[in-house]
């Protein structure tokens, strides 16, 4: 893999982390949350890489203070941050999961595996906006989408594989307009 122009592996999460990437499981419950913890202990997760002193010492009030205006920034509906997060509908579970990747500091590239998968409209929505701006700020974000459409509204570009290999490219944010259908049809 080549991140900012240089090569490196990535052979497990550790060098994940290390090299700036995290990464937005398709089933939040079984690889996404830790479950049975409150939403400060699943997004504070990554806070130690970022704000801690060599992961020796952590700041539990900053780690606190970050957390929640993640937790607002993101639109997740909470009485306190310290709810356990199997209290939180759906939605706002896969706001904290991807809010721990999101306020670290040292984040690249965030790989989104099928992120709107059981969400409601307005859920999708919230974590939509939240993509959108982290984009803007300069994240890179992989986008494995459901539909097309949710793929042609969120990309500036779109890569469409098969077998894979990348057999079609569109950059959407230069000019290209490919039709759902047009997509599709590269991909079979």
């Amino acid at each position: 893999v080549e991140l900012g122009g240089k090569k490196s592996s990535i052979g497990g999460p550790r060098e994940a982390i290390a090299n700036g990437v995290g990464y937005l499981p398709s089933n939040r419950r079984l690889e996404g949350m830790m479950r049975g913890r409150s939403l400060i202990e699943n997004m504070a997760i990554t806070f130690g890489l970022d704000y801690g002193r060599h992961n020796l010492f952590i700041d539990r009030r900053q780690e606190r203070r970050v957390t929640e205006s993640w937790l607002k920034r993101l639109k997740v509906k909470t009485p306190s941050a310290k709810v356990n997060i199997e209290a939180l509908s759906g939605g706002n579970q896969q706001k904290v999961v991807m809010g721990k990747w999101l306020m670290g500091r040292r984040l690249k590239v965030l790989l989104l595996d099928h992120p709107t998968r059981g969400l409601d409209p307005g859920a999708r929505d919230d974590l939509f906006d939240a993509i959108r701006n982290s984009a803007s700020d300069g994240l890179v974000v992989i986008f494995v989408g459901d539909t097309t459409a949710e793929i042609l509204e969120l990309s500036d570009k779109v890569l469409v594989m098969k077998d894979g290999r990348v057999v079609q490219k569109y950059d959407l944010s230069g000019g290209d307009t490919p039709t759902e259908g047009e997509i599709v049809a590269a991909m079979v």
